[in-house]
């Protein structure tokens, strides 16, 4: 019976440009295996790089020149200007119910290119590897709406991070879209640990 309730909730799945409807989140269903693409891996250490980095400069400088930054930080180059990103590292994440894969991709583009993002980044998980799943209590630009909400995963391995965090990617006016792929991530994550 399990089976076929999968198979129903597959099929109920609705697309948008790629992107899980919220009726996912709401119901608690998912089929497997998920896949996030982009999915956004990041650390509570860069997070409070990136943190200084956003501060550390006028809003003219922000504006003329881009922002202070080391030549390492990982950074969007958006016209003629260089800005921090809050991630190191975007690429593919799957979700299976033995546990999940994380493959990056460059994600570079006439219209975007980046630099110091890590494009070698790759790891899998068993679910008994995964040691806990938390939200991660981030706020980035003072606007909760603009701060994408990070899974803070914590691992029990040599082939991954020891803890990292996560969250589905995206550009552009989809903030909302981000979040709910995020909660989709999370409450398939939990079922890894329960």
């Amino acid at each position: 019976m399990a089976a076929r309730d999968t198979g129903r909730a597959a099929k109920r799945v609705k697309w948008s440009t790629g992107i899980w409807h919220a009726r996912l989140v709401r119901d608690k269903t998912f089929p497997l295996p998920m896949r996030i693409d982009p999915a956004w891996i990041s650390s509570e250490e860069h997070l409070a790089e990136f943190h200084q980095i956003a501060r550390g400069s006028s809003l003219l400088r922000k504006l003329i020149l881009g922002h202070k930054m080391p030549e390492s930080f990982p950074a969007v180059r958006i016209g003629r200007i260089w800005v921090p990103i809050i991630h190191f590292s975007s690429g593919t994440l799957e979700i299976s119910e033995t546990g999940l894969e994380y493959q990056a991709a460059p994600r570079n583009s006439a219209l975007r290119q980046y630099r110091g993002v890590r494009g070698d980044l790759r790891f899998s998980l068993a679910a008994s590897q995964i040691k806990s799943v938390r939200w991660a209590p981030v706020e980035l630009t003072g606007v909760k709406y603009y701060s994408p909400p990070f899974i803070h995963i914590e691992t029990q391995t040599d082939g991954a991070p020891g803890s990292f965090l996560i969250c589905a990617g995206g550009s552009g006016p989809s903030m909302k879209t981000i979040r709910q792929r995020t909660e989709a991530m999370f409450e398939r994550l939990l079922t890894l640990v329960a």
